[in-house]
């Protein structure tokens, strides 16, 4: 494999594992449920963004992008002052790779945990170093174990990108994301 090749893989890779860790999140449209007979709550639809800058450290072996460690401050709806934090990995076989990855948002006494899901990717701008990378797709929420998401179900859109400094070794670098989409809570 011609270095060429390696940059437009990595570059890919990479920015989808460091973005997709934590991106924009879209939840698909809920409804209010009637309470059963043993319970006394029903739920409800909120809008959610967040906006998140940050970094992510990255470590590229051979085909393997690692992103050890995403770290982001923000803002989001309903959390205010939030972080946004997460790990993930990817196999560089194109300019444009999938990946996979966990993290959460935490913010005023909540916390979401997060899952990316498939068809999420990054993207290279470039075939050679340094280029920016995109990352996009879905991540599904996995747990809401406190404060005002406690409960909480949904699936949002994310978006984001860092700047991929070489094709190999590991790197610390900027990144920012959104995050958007609706969560059904509990009322």
């Amino acid at each position: 494999m011609n270095a060429m090749t390696n940059i437009r893989k990595f570059g890919a890779s990479a920015a989808i594992v460091a973005v997709m860790t934590f991106g924009v999140v879209s939840v698909a449209g809920a409804t209010s449920v009637a309470p059963h007979a043993a319970t006394s709550h029903t739920t409800k639809v909120i809008s959610f963004t967040g906006n998140y800058s940050g970094t992510i450290s990255l470590l590229i072996n051979g085909s393997k992008i690692t992103a050890k460690s995403v770290h982001g401050t923000g803002t989001a709806t309903w959390l205010g002052k939030s972080t946004m934090t997460g790990s993930g990995a990817s196999s560089a076989t194109s300019q444009c790779d999938p990946m996979s990855g966990a993290g959460s948002l935490v913010g005023s006494g909540s916390k979401l945990a997060v899952t990316i899901q498939a068809k999420s990717k990054g993207c290279a701008a470039g075939t050679s170093t340094p280029t920016k990378v995109t990352v996009t797709g879905t991540v599904k929420v996995t747990s809401a174990s406190s404060g005002k998401f406690k409960g909480a179900t949904g699936t949002l859109s994310y978006s984001g990108s860092f700047t991929l400094p070489s094709s190999s070794g590991s790197s610390t670098d900027k990144f920012t994301a959104k995050i958007t989409g609706k969560l059904t809570v509990k009322s």
